[in-house]
């Protein structure tokens, strides 16, 4: 039995998934937003995670909004390209940068409507940086291929060890 944490803020939309996971004696945990996913990620660190880019704002620890603006500039530079103007948050990138930061070494699986080339640059970044990105899937994603990726991770995180 493996844990399996979705970061996703629209439950529905992984709820097949989850269902078929738990049939494979698996323990899922959904969490909807980036102070969520950071607080869960202190507590315990599942054997994969699966995570959509694109989530609300959240809240920083210390209870402020995030600022979407200075996230993009601390994740891209002065340059920041502002590729997701105008949408919820980008939760998903930040938290990524923060398991880099943190040295979280679990298996990830991207499953994300908005996979634009800024975003596939930005995850090829985080890659080179040591982010264990297994797979990454456009949504809608086929569920068997998403669990296909979810098998294949955790069987190479049990041959690593």
């Amino acid at each position: 039995m493996a844990e399996i944490l979705f970061i996703e803020d629209q439950p529905e939309v992984i709820s097949g998934l989850k269902r078929m996971l738990e049939r494979r004696k698996h323990h899922v945990t959904i969490v909807g937003s980036g102070r969520e996913t950071i607080r869960r990620l202190k507590e315990r660190q599942p054997d994969v995670i699966v995570t959509d880019i694109v989530l609300p704002k959240g809240e920083q620890e210390n209870g402020s909004t995030v600022d979407l603006e200075q996230m993009d500039q601390q994740v891209f530079g002065q340059n920041a390209p502002g590729f997701l103007d105008g949408m919820e948050g980008r939760m998903g990138l930040l938290i990524l940068h923060q398991m880099v930061d943190a040295g979280i070494q679990t298996p990830v699986i991207v499953l994300s409507a908005y996979l634009t080339r800024e975003i596939t640059d930005e995850l090829e970044k985080l890659k080179t940086a040591g982010l264990q990105i297994a797979r990454v899937f456009p949504k809608p994603a086929k569920a068997s291929e998403v669990i296909g990726a979810i098998e294949d991770a955790l069987k190479t995180k049990v041959e690593a060890k």
